[in-house]
């Protein structure tokens, strides 16, 4: 049970997805909505125990909208479980056009028919390509089914560039 609360938890990384914007001149600024979902699987075991303490590495793919454009993308990420049923996460995201940097926090809670569901917020912090010095802010939520090892979540937010 607690891998399985552990895969589901690196959810946070969600943000990380909102690179696949086209170039824009230094001086111009962007202001648009981020609306994806991401799927993230644990790959490996850091440390410790997740998600009751230590630490893990995480894959995913993400999708959806960013500035109103279709994006498609992959994300990693490092989970860091302070506590049982908390994480924070540090994550980069890789779409056509660059990379984007996030971080967050946020919790998870087992269900009673044995599913987990995950909920918290990111805030991007950088990026390379077209969001090169990126910043914005998400809130998620997700689940995983009872006996998968892949958590899907939505999320929404605000991106400037």
């Amino acid at each position: 049970m607690l891998k399985r609360v552990g895969i589901a938890l690196v959810a946070v990384a969600l943000v990380g997805g909102i690179s696949a914007l086209p170039s824009v001149a230094k001086s111009k600024k962007h202001h648009c909505t981020v609306d994806l979902t991401v799927r993230l699987a644990q790959v490996a075991v850091n440390s410790g125990s997740p998600p009751a303490s230590g630490s893990s590495t995480n894959a995913g793919t993400v999708d959806g909208k960013v500035c109103g454009k279709a994006f498609h993308g992959a994300l990693r990420a490092l989970t860091t479980y302070p506590a049982p049923g908390s994480f924070t996460v540090k994550a980069v995201s890789f779409g056509p056009l660059g990379s984007t940097i996030a971080k967050g926090s946020g919790t998870g809670t087992a269900n009673p028919d044995g599913s987990f569901s995950v909920s918290g917020s990111t805030q991007t912090t950088g990026g390379t390509g077209s969001t090169k010095g990126a910043t914005g802010s998400a809130t998620f939520t997700g689940t995983q089914p009872k006996d998968s090892n892949v958590v899907t979540e939505h999320v929404v937010g605000t991106l400037n560039y």
